[in-house]
């Protein structure tokens, strides 16, 4: 199995590497002054081969199906270290998987090492350890925890970077050198949409309320361009697909004479309905699009930043076409991004990215016909039409 991510590998073990595991633990082995250096000790290569080799016939064959607990790191070619991951108990201390009992609370924890040490300071840990994390956030963990010591300060400041937050402090549990440090242990969570926008809610963000540079930031999506691909007037009605708190609403709703918008979050549809109280032809729903009621037909439906929330896009757009009028329009920008995790600092949120070629088929498999297609700096923007 491998896994590319910007300019690394991750990637299953293979039988040249042992030689290089000899030399990382026997002769290059700056590395362990920070992986737990309180647990150094002296090894021999005779010692280092017989392990790896047993360790390499192990792994050799795995399934490609099989979740791998450890993955070689390899930049621009080159082997450089690897990263792997272990379970914790309720307490964040290490545990054996044999050792877990029935009905046990466990920890997804992963760990890095990166022994070539004309490797460092290229940003390369930091590369293997997102793309080692979202590997273990698809395979369906929803916390993954992180360890390390006061003293390993770049470790710090990769988990910072990263996103991951400190839960854990036992102070002066390390000795290194004869001074004490304290064990730290840090975590990140992944996040339900609706609990994302409802927490952007608490955390007081709200985009009506951006300052004009952000506000230009967002319009690289659904700027002037995409509103007046819309071509509203006060004869139309429209659906908004994720209003949010009204941030597009704001713009469209006195352009036409009846709005509709429907977000997944109560607390982000709580706030629209403060932001747009001086408007009284909408209509503000509060669900999941693809299981909420939406009634009546629209003359034009839109969607921002949404449908990478969205698994069924198929089946969102087959919804949308049967809520649009004839001669209705959709207008639909999609990010650019391929990532496959909203990425928010503090914790992560599952995206769906959506590809051109995917949404124009699923488009055209909804009855509609694509009238214009066109590109911003951050999305693709398609215009269709119900004939």
């Amino acid at each position: 199995m491998e896994i590319a991510f910007e300019d690394i590998v991750l990637r299953d073990m293979r039988e040249s590497d042992i030689e290089n595991y000899i030399r990382w633990f026997t002769k290059e082995t700056r590395w362990m002054d920070f992986d737990a250096p309180w647990e150094k000790e002296e090894s021999d290569a005779e010692t280092e081969r017989k392990g790896w080799t047993e360790y390499y016939a192990s792994v050799k064959e795995l399934p490609e199906n099989v979740r791998r607990w450890k993955f070689e790191i390899e930049h621009q070619s080159r082997h450089v270290g690897w990263v792997c991951s272990y379970l914790i108990d309720e307490e964040y201390e290490w545990i054996a998987a044999q050792d877990v009992k029935q009905g046990q609370t466990v920890h997804c924890a992963v760990g890095i090492d990166i022994c070539e040490s004309s490797a460092w300071g290229q940003g390369i840990g930091t590369k293997a350890l997102k793309a080692f994390a979202d590997y273990c956030f698809d395979a369906g963990e929803k916390e993954i925890y992180l360890q390390t010591w006061s003293g390993n300060e770049r470790m710090i400041r990769c988990a910072h970077r990263l996103g991951f937050t400190e839960c854990c402090r036992k102070e002066g549990i390390r000795c290194v050198n004869d001074e004490r440090y304290d064990g730290l242990t840090f975590v990140q969570r992944l996040c339900s949409t609706r609990e994302h926008y409802d927490l952007l809610i608490e955390e007081e963000n709200d985009p009506v309320h951006d300052p004009k540079e952000l506000r230009e930031y967002m319009d690289r999506w659904d700027g002037a361009g995409f509103i007046a691909e819309m071509q509203l007037d006060k004869s139309k009605s429209v659906l908004e697909i994720g209003v949010g708190t009204g941030r597009l609403a704001i713009r469209t709703a006195p352009k036409c004479g009846a709005f509709c918008g429907i977000d997944l979050s109560p607390k982000t549809i709580a706030r629209a309905q403060g932001n747009l109280a001086g408007f009284r032809h909408i209509t503000l729903l509060c669900g999941d699009f693809l299981s909420c009621q939406v009634n009546g037909t629209f003359d034009v439906i839109y969607s921002t930043l949404t449908f990478m929330h969205i698994a069924e896009k198929q089946k969102a757009l087959s919804k949308a076409a049967t809520l649009l009028k004839n001669k209705g329009r959709l207008v639909l920008p999609i990010d650019k991004n391929p990532s496959a995790y909203l990425d928010m600092g503090t914790r992560k949120v599952r995206i769906y990215p959506d590809t051109a070629e995917e949404i124009i088929s699923c488009i055209h498999r909804a009855g509609l016909t694509i009238i214009r297609q066109y590109e911003t700096e951050a999305a693709a923007i398609f215009t269709a039409v119900k004939e």
